[in-house]
């Protein structure tokens, strides 16, 4: 007969995974935000030099995106004395390596296909 696993077993268990999973998302997440603000900002300037405008209707777009950049700036570097470190991206990369090694450490199976099955 197969004993049931304790409470405190299956909880942790599932909060394990839970924290993950949530990383590992929030993490790839974060990176391809990163990702898109880069592109978006380097379309903006090739799209800025094609059209030729005036100096006016220059001044407004680059507000335009520098409000954006500022947004963002403000979620991924929310500490303005290190502006170099993007703390909510080391925050889901914390969470999903506690969950990892929890994991890890319980004997349970680490690997993406084997959480799926």
């Amino acid at each position: 007969m197969k004993k049931k696993p304790l409470l405190g077993y299956s909880l942790a268990l599932y909060l394990s995974t839970v924290m993950w999973i949530v990383g590992m998302v929030g993490m790839f997440t974060i990176m391809g935000g990163d990702m898109y603000h880069g592109l978006k900002g380097l379309h903006w300037y090739q799209t800025i030099d094609e059209l030729n405008l005036s100096r006016e209707e220059y001044r407004l777009a680059r507000a335009d995106m520098k409000e954006e950049v500022r947004q963002w700036r403000e979620f991924y570097y929310p500490i303005e004395e290190a502006p170099w470190l993007p703390l909510p991206l080391f925050f889901f990369c914390f969470i999903g390596g506690a969950g990892y090694r929890i994991r890890k450490g319980m004997g349970e199976p680490v690997e993406l296909i084997a959480l799926l099955r």
